[in-house]
């Protein structure tokens, strides 16, 4: 529930959408979907750091937060890019996003990007991290997807705060859990529940949780 409301019910959609195209954003913005949820988090938006004040602006002009982490630019003409992580909050609820120093500081010990979007909740007399992270694909828990998990942990360090980590792990939750990040972190992870499959192709492989 939020801001104590018993009767009222918080309902997050997440997605890995591959691009934030104009479909998307005519899907999120409708009356139907706004009606429908109170947060979003989606991931592979492929939003360009250039791009990233015009979609801000947007977000705010439908009355949304948001926390928006854009992809990396895979050539000096940015026309290809790659992940790109963002979290939209109703702008009636209490959502901060993170920092960018914090996030700076977390690069800088790192020395890698970010690649997740983050902000804090604060439900009534309690907070909370809502994180919505991308793995890289294909190279299992090790190297670069090490260095991320190490990310979010160092985040969850810094704020002292319970979290909920919502995105595209690109591994199964055993694989995850066999880590020893969830662990790390004092975390488990979650079923989803009703699915098998969140690959179009291949089935058994449930990666976003």
């Amino acid at each position: 529930n939020i801001n104590g409301n018993m009767d009222k019910s918080f309902d997050l959609l997440y997605a890995n959408i591959t691009s934030f195209s104009d479909r998307i954003k005519s899907r999120l913005f409708s009356e139907d979907t706004r009606n429908s949820f109170s947060g979003f988090c989606f991931v592979e938006t492929k939003i360009k750091p250039k791009d990233v004040p015009n979609i801000n602006a947007l977000f705010r002009d439908h009355n949304l937060h948001i926390a928006n982490n854009p992809g990396v630019c895979s050539c000096e003409a940015e026309e290809g890019v790659h992940g790109g992580e963002l979290i939209g909050f109703n702008n009636n609820l209490n959502f901060k996003s993170i920092d960018k120093r914090i996030l700076g500081r977390i690069e800088a010990e790192t020395g890698s990007h970010v690649r997740f979007a983050a902000g804090i909740v604060r439900v009534k007399t309690f907070s909370y991290l809502l994180i919505s992270p991308y793995l890289k694909c294909s190279i299992g828990m090790d190297g670069e997807n090490n260095v991320r998990m190490k990310q979010i942990s160092i985040l969850v360090g810094i704020t002292g705060l319970p979290f909920l980590a919502i995105g595209d792990f690109n591994c199964l939750s055993e694989e995850l859990m066999a880590s020893g990040w969830p662990q790390y972190s004092h975390a488990s992870t979650m079923k989803v529940s009703d699915a098998e499959t969140t690959l179009r192709f291949t089935p058994g492989r449930l990666i976003d949780y």
